[in-house]
């Protein structure tokens, strides 16, 4: 059995549940304004993150850095800003490319052919064959200036020129890197 309680007891109690409940959900409305004022800000902040990424290079852990190209990441040994310097004076770009046979002379260099095999097959008729800019040593087939063929020559000058659809890159990994940024922002 419950003891008997006056009204004046009854009262009380109930003036202690409602404050109770009145704090509880006073504190609720706190945290929520508090939260959604937070998402506010980070939202905010995430958004001029990403204004700020989208002008500059990604790098992956590995190193390489990412040029977005066609819903495509390519992944480049060099980024952008350390190749602006270089002369780049060529007048095709990656939509030459497209559905065409292209081949490559690294002069045995299987680091700078994969680094331009990889950037350009995507788009390519198929993965960019090697091949010997006139006579040949190996057994490659010998192309010339008549064909998409891409020359690759070991130089203490990066530079890159281009004389009918023959591309001629000339130093080192940056100076590809230089070619196919150029590549693919003229497209």
């Amino acid at each position: 059995m419950r003891p008997i309680e006056s009204e004046e007891q009854k009262e009380q109690k109930r003036k202690k549940r409602i404050t109770t409940i009145s704090i509880i959900l006073l504190f609720i409305m706190v945290v929520s304004t508090i939260g959604y004022a937070f998402t506010l800000f980070s939202e905010n902040n995430s958004s001029r993150e990403s204004k700020a990424s989208s002008d500059e290079q990604i790098q992956t852990e590995s190193g390489q850095w990412v040029f977005p190209f066609e819903n495509k990441n390519l992944l480049l040994r060099s980024s952008k800003e350390s190749v602006k310097n270089i002369s780049v004076e060529i007048f095709v770009n990656i939509e030459n490319y497209k559905n065409m046979p292209v081949y490559i002379d690294t002069a045995n260099s299987s680091s700078i052919y994969q680094e331009i095999a990889y950037s350009i097959s995507p788009f390519s008729y198929k993965l960019p064959a090697e091949a010997c800019y006139g006579p040949c040593k190996a057994n490659l087939p010998e192309k010339n200036c008549s064909d998409y063929l891409i020359v690759y020559n070991k130089s203490n000058e990066n530079k890159v020129s281009q004389v009918e659809n023959c591309i001629f890159i000339e130093g080192d990994i940056r100076g590809v890197d230089a070619f196919l940024y150029k590549l693919f922002e003229t497209a």
